[in-house]
């Protein structure tokens, strides 16, 4: 197709729909030729140049590594209320029926797979409870940051999807908040608000980063809120942990009395538990910090995910924090595992 622009011939080649287009101009007798692919241009025309992936997968995979730390230390916290509890139930000459009775579990009525403890439950049930509620929320996060994904990267959702899985979403965190203590009288926790929702539908519509920015944003509220719930639930975890070593420590404090009978050997053993006591504690609560410090982070980090539509990788503070806590707790529970799988069976404990 010939075209006549400032009385000087050019030819323009132009085919939009199928291939690449070439350009060639002539401008003071210098022939420029620019050669764009179609796809990037109609990208760049109506969303203003491609999602970085990146900190969308770095955000993800720390929720993932954060989920399963969380859940790996309230399992600890749960193996220790569970063990005392057998000890005491079964001290002295007979077992406690009260203790027996309180053992017996409930079905939630309308909920065909959940159960609950009796009330007021045994520390160990409310520990176990605890760690599912941590774990629901956590589970929520994870699936908001694959969510996220979808939208930005991967494109293989649509509106009617996203609303079902942010629904879906939201009710896993109710269902969390209320078992926690956590609802607000006010209004429900959410990591969905109607108003989010809608900015995230328009951005399906429209492709535009400027509107993926503006739900982002405008989800922060909704992310202080599973943030200050996850925080909160650390701190609680770390006074659970303090109340089962006080037991714990108290007990190997009582058999190292100057008036107990043990023997040397005994009392070196003692005092080699309760040494070994104090490191566990003080690592597991050493798991807690870095668990809330990641979760206080959650805001900052939804903004960095906001800024990086416009700005790229540069100061992601929260994401790289989040991830290298998500990275310290992965080797924790990597050298963890490898001693107890070295550790000797010592029948006689």
């Amino acid at each position: 197709m010939e075209n006549i622009l400032g009385g000087e011939r050019s030819w323009v080649l132009n085919n939009w729909r199928c291939q690449n287009m070439i350009k060639i101009i002539r401008f003071g007798g210098v022939k420029l030729i620019l050669l764009l692919s179609l796809s990037l241009l109609m990208c760049l025309a109506a969303c203003g140049g491609a999602i970085d992936p990146d900190p969308f997968d770095r955000f993800a995979s720390s929720a993932v590594e954060l989920r399963d730390s969380a859940d790996e230390v309230l399992s600890h916290q749960y193996d220790w209320a569970r063990e005392r509890f057998i000890q005491d139930t079964v001290k002295g000459d007979s077992i406690s029926g009260e203790k027996v009775q309180r053992l017996i579990l409930e079905n939630v009525p309308g909920v065909p797979f959940a159960w609950k403890a009796q009330r007021p439950p045994i520390l160990f049930l409310s520990a176990g409870e605890f760690r599912e509620s941590v774990r629901t929320l956590n589970d929520a996060l994870v699936d908001y940051a694959g969510l996220l994904i979808e939208l930005a990267v991967s494109g293989h959702i649509d509106q009617d999807e996203f609303t079902v899985a942010a629904s879906g979403i939201n009710s896993g965190i109710q269902d969390a908040s209320k078992a926690l203590g956590l609802t607000d009288k006010d209004r429900e926790i959410g990591l969905f608000s109607t108003a989010a929702t809608e900015l995230f539908r328009q951005y399906l519509q429209s492709k535009s980063k400027k509107k993926l920015r503006d739900a982002l944003n405008g989800n922060q509220e909704n992310i202080r809120a599973l943030s200050d719930a996850l925080s909160d639930a650390m701190r609680l975890a770390s006074q659970h942990f303090f109340a089962e070593y006080s037991s714990r420590s108290l007990s190997l404090a009582l058999m190292l009395a100057p008036d107990n009978s043990m023997s040397d050997n005994q009392k070196q053993d003692r005092v080699v538990e309760l040494i070994e006591l104090n490191e566990l504690l003080i690592g597991r609560l050493d798991v807690l910090r870095r668990l809330h410090d990641s979760y206080e982070s959650l805001p900052g980090a939804n903004r960095d995910l906001a800024a990086s539509l416009e700005k790229g990788q540069h100061g992601l503070t929260s994401i790289y924090r989040i991830r290298d806590n998500a990275k310290f707790l992965r080797e924790v529970y990597k050298d963890l595992g490898s001693e107890q799988s070295n550790e000797p069976n010592d029948s006689d404990n």
